[in-house]
């Protein structure tokens, strides 16, 4: 028998399974955009050095941006692959 308390409990659990759904998606979503570009942005420096220099840039903001944020969670761990 299901009752109210079943039911919302289920329909609790059917929204985070969407919302959940809907962060995944996207992620990959965005990991698949972000390699194309890339991919995109090596071709280029093959013909540009200074994009070397761009790209390196890049990483080390990337870099630093990850440490800030781990360095605010220390116990944030994974293996990013969700």
């Amino acid at each position: 028998m299901l009752d109210r308390t079943r039911l919302q409990v289920v329909g609790h659990a059917i929204l985070i399974g969407i919302g959940v759904g809907i962060v995944v998606s996207s992620f990959r979503f965005l990991i698949e955009k972000s390699l194309k570009m890339w991919q995109l942005g090596y071709r280029w420096a093959h013909s540009n050095a200074s994009l070397i220099l761009v790209m390196i840039g890049l990483l080390l903001l990337i870099g630093v941006f990850i440490g800030k944020l781990l360095k605010n969670t220390p116990n944030a761990m994974g293996s990013g692959i969700p």
